[in-house]
């Protein structure tokens, strides 16, 4: 994980020197097990991923840049009123399954039409932290300044594994202002995953939380749609 972020910031620190613009994206993303991730979990995530990217002047078809995102893959939570560990209150149980997206790519513009916008490739590798998170509150009066309900939290869990992620993606953006400035993304890439041991179906009867250990390949198709916006356009400094 270290020498992939130590990776980026030598790749955004040499490609600043020459950037010509310097791209932002939130998408949505939505995705689908493949191979053996699929027999043994076929759940489908959702989540949003941001990335940035720096096209570089002195090769104008080619970007470097990294992306960050955030898959929940499933979830079950309840209410219990009882005895938990000697008191009674109103319980607020709740376990979630995430994938945390970390990876640096490589963009290749294949096709730029002028006023319909462009066709690209990405290629990236990275790391997707499968994050289980498992936790029991209780009612614990309320904020006097938000007028919300305070919650004291009386147990919580985790787990988490890393799988190395890499893949090929194809997408295309569309302008939607007159200066270019923001366009519509869309995207589907194949992203291997490796082997790898993670928790699935949580499920909560009162205060028991159970889930199921598995492990896999982690191999999914994602797809992506959101929008692309410049975050700064500069000239190049060297000639």
């Amino acid at each position: 994980m270290r020498n992939i972020t130590l990776t980026v910031a030598m790749l955004l620190a040499v490609t600043n020197a020459y950037t010509q613009t310097t791209n932002g994206n939130i998408n949505f993303q939505l995705s689908l097990p493949q191979g053996g991730y699929k027999a043994t979990y076929p759940k489908t995530g959702t989540g949003f991923l941001f990335s940035i990217v720096h096209q570089l002047k002195s090769r104008p078809l080619i970007g470097l840049g990294g992306e960050l995102g955030l898959l929940q893959i499933s979830n079950d939570d309840n209410r219990y009123t009882g005895n938990f560990h000697g008191s009674y209150e109103t319980y607020y149980v709740s376990a979630t399954n995430y994938i945390f997206t970390f990876a640096p790519k490589l963009r290749v513009n294949l096709i730029t039409l002028k006023n319909s916008g462009n066709v690209y490739m990405d290629i990236s590798a990275g790391t997707n932290l499968f994050f289980t998170y498992g936790s029991i509150s209780h009612d614990y009066g309320y904020d006097i300044l938000t007028n919300e309900p305070r919650f004291k939290n009386d147990s919580s869990f985790s787990h988490s594994s890393f799988a190395l992620r890499a893949g090929i993606g194809l997408g295309t953006a569309i302008p939607i202002s007159k200066n270019k400035n923001l366009s519509w993304i869309f995207k589907c890439s194949y992203l291997y995953g490796s082997r790898v041991a993670y928790f699935t179906h949580p499920s909560i009867t009162d205060v028991q939380v159970s889930l199921v250990p598995k492990e896999s390949n982690t191999s999914m198709l994602l797809a992506e749609t959101g929008l692309c916006f410049k975050l700064s356009h500069k000239k190049s400094k060297a000639s």
